[in-house]
């Protein structure tokens, strides 16, 4: 079962390939963190995770 990091990262996968660096740039443009909080960090070891 993925986690809710994972599924949120890879349904921004699905409609366009991106980068972690781009992911977070779209997180903040639609504020997420405002209700799902989740570090940058996180973006990126959840991707290292995803790319296993």
């Amino acid at each position: 079962m993925l986690s809710k990091p994972a599924t949120m990262l890879l349904g921004l996968i699905y409609e366009k390939p991106l980068n972690a660096y781009e992911i977070i740039k779209l997180l903040n443009y639609m504020n997420v963190k405002w209700w799902f909080n989740i570090a940058d960090s996180t973006v990126y070891s959840t991707l290292k995770i995803l790319e296993k």
